[in-house]
């Protein structure tokens, strides 16, 4: 209850619980009260030396127990849980982006330059309904963003009619499947007998998948979305096929989430715009963007680079500091 309260996403606290379970089994089925950050720095090195997960499976851990200590059991636990480690991955030049793009498929690329263009997470994209979707306005409205409100971020111009084409294809295809006793969306809530469906065509995914279950106990089979493994295979093989060279590190929907922000900081946008479009909680989260810029990317230029002198105003504010240097200024 207390991670519902928090406002978590549904799969951040299936995640979180997995690793409270795996914590708990790790130390012989101890209470977390009973452990202290001794043990918290052992099950984290384990997963590294024995495991051999990845860092960012690493840093979910770290977050879940975090949480664990902090949220749920009131106890103030030392070492790395006390702050995040994390920071965002290194921005991609444009130009690469633009090449691993060109080799997807229609789909995946209408999909990829969603993530990369609205700074959507790549369950957002695949989540989307064509109610979610306003075409007129060029915004898109993402339902429950990390578990919290929802949020609005713009459409690429780009790609407003590949979208459009899009759109209308999933509504003919949800059309066409009514007649034949399909059809059927669930709705994102839980209703007094389960999750009810409905066959209206507003809440018809934008990117469906080709396949269907029965879903909640109803008489029809359910449209389901593309899932977003899908998405990221697809990306995988295109960073392949576009010769991206191993210095830039692998091409991913997260990656490209984080060129979004990156490059929206750089153009000088404002941080609490960013913040909104990318449906960050925290605005320091908005802020580790920085980190992971360019030098320069300001475009501010140091005193030390300027060609010649730059002319100073004729009169400076007095200043009692200033005395000592009246005559080394003439």
């Amino acid at each position: 209850m207390c991670a519902v309260a928090r406002g978590l996403h549904p799969r951040t606290r299936a995640a979180y619980r997995r690793w409270v379970v795996r914590y708990v089994r790790y130390h012989g089925l101890r209470h977390p009260a009973e452990l202290g950050h001794v043990e918290v720095e052992a099950f984290l090195t384990a997963l590294v030396a024995e495991d051999g997960v990845a860092p960012a499976t690493q840093r979910q851990a770290r977050s879940a127990l975090r949480f664990l200590y902090k949220a749920v059991l009131g106890v103030e636990v030392g070492g790395t849980l006390r702050g995040s480690s994390w920071r965002p991955a290194l921005p991609l030049p444009a130009v690469v982006v633009r090449a691993v793009l060109a080799q997807l498929a229609p789909v995946p690329r209408l999909m990829a330059s969603l993530v990369y263009g609205a700074g959507l997470r790549v369950g957002e994209c695949c989540a989307l309904r064509i109610r979610d979707v306003d075409l007129g306005r060029g915004v898109i409205r993402v339902r429950r963003a990390n578990g919290s409100h929802d949020r609005l971020t713009v459409i690429p111009v780009s790609v407003r009619e590949a979208l459009a084409a899009q759109v209308a294809a999933s509504r003919q295809l949800q059309q066409r499947a009514v007649p034949r006793g399909g059809g059927a969306m669930p709705y994102p809530v839980l209703g007094p007998e389960g999750m009810p469906q409905t066959l209206h065509w507003r809440w018809m995914w934008v990117f469906p998948s080709s396949r269907t279950r029965w879903h909640g106990g109803g008489r029809r089979r359910v449209l389901l979305p593309l899932h977003p493994t899908s998405l990221q295979r697809a990306m995988t093989v295109a960073a392949r096929a576009a010769a991206v060279p191993l210095a830039l590190g692998s091409v991913t929907c997260r990656r490209l989430r984080h060129t979004c922000g990156a490059q929206l900081l750089a153009a000088g946008y404002p941080i609490g715009v960013v913040q909104g479009l990318l449906g960050h909680r925290d605005r320091s989260t908005t802020r580790r963007y920085h980190d992971a810029l360019p030098v320069g990317w300001l475009g501010v230029r140091s005193p030390l680079d300027f060609e010649g002198s730059v002319p100073l105003p004729a009169s400076l504010p007095p200043s009692s500091s200033d005395a000592g240097w009246d005559e080394v200024l003439g």
